[in-house]
């Protein structure tokens, strides 16, 4: 029987071998979710494109994508809230609470107004009544969940601010170099150390701000965010893959970059001001798929 390799259209540096031989396995069933999520939008210019891919580790062990991201918009505040939650890999129904935190949080948000930490204990608070219990005692489904609001006026990307639990952390990307807007703000603080996951009995939200005027930002999971922070490689790829807004089925494909040793889900959240979204890039690579 011939072995059929899996594409690998983004490779960086060494891609590893799992990239193309891991088994694509059965479908998972009618309630999971799907492999690959993909959306894109415009906000005076501004693009937003987002992905969520499963990854090689879930691939190779036939478990499902476990992932999850939300975008909303009020008009009336020129205001965009991105929801980004990873679901804990060693719980069972970590995709289940990754989906309802982000879902909870953006609707709450686009019907009231409140504050991103009131939104983060709105999910804990669903997922303490909601979330099933297994015999240890522990929740069955685990996630983080990072939001952001940001101001987008003219096309252009104002003030922000970022609310989060666990390990999704947020990017900003200008004049080609990488920063990291949520570096732990209780970092060495034995006491007031954060909780890595919701549901939690004594939710822990970390905050930070954004600055305005930034070329992108990019709300994502760990999956992108370990190797962003660890390997230059990576980190100068992405930059020049991401200096503009790609086309959305580019932009899925770059997400799903292979890496040696790097097989966790991958979801990134971009937000490109108008200045750099260059709306004839975007044009050209949708030509080229």
């Amino acid at each position: 029987m011939v072995k059929r390799l899996r594409d690998i259209p983004y490779p960086i540096g060494i891609p590893g071998r799992l990239a193309s031989e891991v088994r694509l396995g059965v479908p998972l069933g009618p309630s999971a979710s799907p492999e690959i999520e993909l959306a894109e939008h415009d906000i005076d210019g501004a693009a937003i494109r987002a992905a969520s891919v499963r990854g090689l580790l879930h691939r190779n062990r036939g478990t499902e994508r476990q992932d999850a991201f939300s975008c909303a918009w009020r008009a009336e505040r020129s205001s965009l809230l991105i929801a980004v939650a990873d679901g804990v890999g060693s719980r069972s129904r970590s995709r289940e609470a990754s989906a309802a935190a982000v879902r909870v949080a953006a609707d709450a948000w686009s019907l009231e107004d409140t504050t991103l930490g009131e939104l983060v204990q709105r999910a804990n608070a669903h997922l303490l009544e909601h979330t099933v219990i297994g015999e240890s005692g522990f929740p069955l489904g685990g996630t983080t969940l990072t939001l952001v609001e940001v101001s987008i006026v003219d096309g252009v990307i104002g003030p922000g601010h970022i609310a989060w639990v666990g390990d999704s952390p947020v990017w900003v990307l200008s004049g080609g170099a990488w920063s990291e807007a949520t570096a732990s703000a209780v970092a060495g603080d034995a006491f007031a150390a954060p909780i890595d996951a919701l549901p939690s009995a004594r939710a822990v939200v970390q905050f930070a701000t954004l600055p305005g005027g930034a070329d992108s930002i990019f709300v994502m999971t760990d999956g992108v965010g370990v190797p962003l922070r660890n390997s230059h490689e990576v980190r100068q790829a992405l930059a020049s893959w991401w200096a503009d807004a790609p086309g959305i089925y580019t932009f899925g494909g770059q997400v799903e970059f292979a890496r040696q040793s790097f097989q966790d889900d991958r979801t990134v959240v971009g937000v490109w001001s108008a200045a750099t979204a260059d709306p004839d890039g975007v044009a050209a690579s949708r030509d080229a798929i």
